[in-house]
């Protein structure tokens, strides 16, 4: 890293709330700057500075993270802007952003994600190129090593898991600090030690530039901080429509026709969600588990709606209308027309081709001749 101007050095302080970071500012400026447990109400970032070993010291003190209220969307921008600002009016550059944890604790998964949360707001390679590690309590590491003498670099090799990587990815920049300590002599032992490690970074100091350049990071911890509030949206609507698909399958097979209407409704209600929830996400994929949701919410509403179609048709098919009977016109044609359409001529066989209404007629004509005859035949034999 170039030396800075007239030997100034900025130092950006990062991490959990509760670590000790305010503290930790005092420890480095030599004197009592910032307000411990503050926890920065008014200002989200402070800063403060003192000529320290014969260096111009400034030190911000950040908002940690986890200070953030109720709503988180506000106050994660909130936390953007302050720190865009802070960066462009009142610091140009910060040549190193010290991550500040407590020695004795577990990495748990919260400082897991606060590191992460560091690393999507300043960059994904903030710590890499400018991060300092000070593990605050150092009293603590004292009593637990008074018996062993060890140091607390024999104890950083001994380090495995995530604090490992991240002791990697700082490469090995870490100090120990007691923000207790009342000797001036070991207290201007630390300053010298963390002052060595800052000046070993060798890249440019970490600028506004840099800083807009984790615009997509930005955007990700947005969005982050408003999943809680979209996930209980959905929920909310999801257990609403599983309510009233429950209510509309009781009534199914009575009013098929009445539950279709009421499912698509509610199919344009989810799909109306789906569109909210991928213009929240902005791109960064992070609701895709509650599109998922939705989609097999989705899928139960077209198996409803299915099973109703199928009723209405079975409801159509089984009624059956009245079929029209067949209307039986008899016409009776004069002899002449009906001899002259059924002589056969010489060179034609006989053809009959006949209509209903023909052959009803022919068969009346029958029952006239035949009824004739018997009586004629009666007569004659009654004679003899």
């Amino acid at each position: 890293m170039t030396s800075p101007s007239y030997g100034q050095y900025n130092l950006l302080l990062v991490g959990r709330t509760g670590n000790g970071k305010s503290s930790t500012g005092n420890s480095i400026l030599g004197e009592r700057a910032f307000i411990p447990g503050n926890g920065n109400s008014d200002d989200v970032m402070e800063f403060n500075s003192a000529l320290v070993d014969g260096f111009h010291i400034q030190v911000l003190d950040g908002t940690g993270t986890g200070d953030t209220g109720s709503d988180a969307k506000r106050d994660v921008q909130s936390l953007l802007t302050h720190i865009r600002e802070t960066l462009w009016r009142y610091v140009l550059n910060v040549h190193a952003i010290i991550l500040v944890l407590k020695y004795g604790v577990r990495f748990t998964k919260q400082e897991k994600d606060a590191v992460e949360l560091i690393k999507s707001v300043f960059g994904k390679n903030v710590l890499k190129k400018w991060g300092v590690l000070v593990m605050t309590h150092g009293d603590n590491f004292e009593m637990d090593n008074e018996d062993e003498n060890g140091t607390f670099e024999d104890w950083l090799k001994e380090q495995i898991g995530d604090i490992q990587t991240l002791i990697t990815e700082c490469d090995n920049r870490c100090v120990l600090f007691n923000n207790r300590e009342k000797d001036e002599d070991k207290k201007r032992v630390q300053r010298h030690n963390l002052m060595e490690k800052v000046k070993a970074i060798k890249d440019e100091p970490y600028t506004e530039r840099v800083f807009q350049e984790a615009l997509e990071g930005h955007t990700k911890i947005l969005v982050q901080s408003y999943i809680p509030r979209l996930q209980s949206r959905v929920n909310e609507i999801i257990d609403k429509i599983n309510g009233q698909v429950a209510i509309i399958q009781h009534r199914m097979t009575s009013h098929p026709s009445d539950c279709i209407d009421k499912l698509q409704k509610l199919s344009r209600e989810l799909e109306s969600q789906k569109l909210y929830l991928n213009q929240e996400d902005r791109g960064t994929g992070l609701v895709k588990p509650m599109l998922l949701q939705i989609s097999v919410a989705e899928m139960s509403l077209e198996s409803s709606r299915k099973r109703c179609q199928q009723l209405v048709e079975e409801e159509s098919h089984s009624t059956v209308l009245p079929v029209p009977a067949a209307e039986h016109n008899v016409t009776f044609r004069p002899a002449e027309e009906f001899h002259a359409t059924s002589r056969p001529t010489r060179r034609s066989s006989w053809r009959f081709s006949w209509s209903s209404k023909e052959c009803l007629a022919t068969a009346g004509v029958v029952v006239i001749v035949v009824s004739t005859v018997t009586l004629v035949f009666a007569s004659r034999y009654a004679n003899f």
